[in-house]
């Protein structure tokens, strides 16, 4: 099982060739190079490459006797119809299949896989640079039947029959790309995705193994599940929702519905009773609690009116609830009138001095020049004075003059009744 390097035959390097003949020249042998047919196996197969990993020359077995990584690659070439793009020491194989997208599984058999050995793998006899064969058959009980060739220690290609118990746990085998066999689920590097969260995605790669990875974290999702509602509070004590839509976005808000009548604290007042206000608030459930008592009113309710003054006055209450001022106005019902029998006429004589028809029975008038003077009887009429109050019968000096008035008069009529 020799080192090479990945070349076509007609363009092997000398460093290559070099280090391929120093580990035969290690091992007792006498070359190794690249070659047309090795092992008596011809490079005859359709993959449109050439086998470029080198064929050994052992003298107790003779020129390309062998080398294992060469018929491993012829086999992919027949069996896959595929030009491995690698040739490297058989214990790396696995390594370069994962690199160029190989499944590569471990202790899992199967039949047209390549097997691996690393460095002295005892199980599998592998040397200082491992070992690699082909699987021809895979049994349930898990032993397998490989085809091989040897750098060092046969001439050819031979068959042999590896255990269960050495075959399953300490070899690796690489599957052509795109199949499966067992457990293989998927073809190594294929891709899968999925919706996750709320119409987001994530996805797995299948790996060298050809089993699926683990989902990556869900990306690009939405702000919300589909479906999913929202709701808010609005305006007085109402409520209005939203709906998720399909694309993982909240729609528009809805109306407000179920409001109350006000807004929670606030005040409104009304005019009560005589001038006054009442007030309410508005609750925590946006209706109006109840009306406070009336406060601030006046003396009287607007419009009203009532008796005042001494001659029959009234007063009116006012736009503001105070009593107007008092509108007094004299009236021959005031003050009881003169009786007309002690009135003069033609036919008593007038008081002395007094002309004829005169008179002479009314009492005096008030004086103009005296603003003071208090209002007296006239015919007819009534001695009340609106801006000095009271009537004939409350005022001293009024009820004097009144009967002062009548003494006179009857004393004329006496006079004349006794001429």
């Amino acid at each position: 099982m020799s080192t090479s390097r990945r070349a076509f035959p007609s363009a092997l390097t000398a460093s290559s060739l070099g280090l391929a003949l120093g580990l035969a020249l290690f091992a007792g042998s006498g070359s190794a190079r690249a070659v047309y047919e090795c092992g008596g196996v011809q490079d005859t197969c359709p993959c449109g490459m050439s086998n470029f990993c080198i064929c050994c020359t052992n003298a107790a077995y003779g020129t390309d006797h062998g080398n294992c990584v060469w018929y491993a690659w012829h086999r992919a070439c027949c069996d896959w119809v595929i030009g491995l793009q690698w040739c490297t020491n058989a214990n790396t194989w696995d390594t370069g299949a994962q690199n160029n997208g190989y499944p590569v599984r471990t202790a899992e058999p199967c039949a047209s896989t390549i097997f691996v050995c690393e460095a002295w793998t005892t199980q599998c006899g592998a040397g200082d640079v491992g070992h690699v064969g082909w699987v021809e058959t895979a049994y349930p009980n898990g032993s397998i039947d490989v085809r091989e060739q040897g750098c060092y220690s046969w001439y050819g290609v031979k068959t042999r029959l590896i255990n269960a118990q050495n075959a399953s746990p300490a070899m690796k085998y690489i599957y052509k790309p795109g199949t499966s066999c067992g457990t293989c689920e998927c073809t190594v590097g294929a891709t899968q995705s999925q919706a996750c969260g709320n119409c987001g995605t994530q996805s797995r790669t299948c790996g060298s193994d050809c089993q699926w990875g683990s989902w990556s974290s869900c990306s690009g999702e939405g702000v919300c599940a589909v479906g999913a509602t929202q709701s808010q509070a609005c305006g007085n004590c109402g409520t209005q929702s939203r709906t998720c839509s399909s694309s993982c976005t909240w729609g528009s808000w809805s109306s407000c519905s179920g409001e109350g009548v006000c807004a929670v604290g606030a005040t409104e007042s009304r005019a009560c009773g005589n001038c006054g206000t009442q007030s309410r608030t508005c609750s925590s459930s946006c209706a109006w609690g109840s009306w406070s008592a009336c406060e601030g009113e006046g003396e009287c309710a607007v419009g009203a009116t009532q008796g005042c003054g001494s001659c029959g006055g009234t007063q009116t209450c006012t736009a503001s609830c105070t009593w107007g001022p008092c509108e007094e106005t004299c009236s021959d019902a005031a003050v009881p009138p003169v009786d007309a029998s002690v009135r003069p006429d033609a036919s008593i004589p007038a008081a002395d001095g007094a002309p004829p028809g005169s008179d002479a029975t009314a009492p005096p008038q008030p004086d103009a020049s005296n603003p003071g003077q208090v209002g007296t009887l006239v015919r007819g009429g009534c001695a009340c004075d609106s801006s000095h109050g009271g009537d004939p019968g409350s005022s001293p000096v009024l009820l004097l003059t009144f009967l002062l008035g009548l003494f006179l008069a009857g004393r004329r009529r006496n006079s004349g009744r006794s001429r």
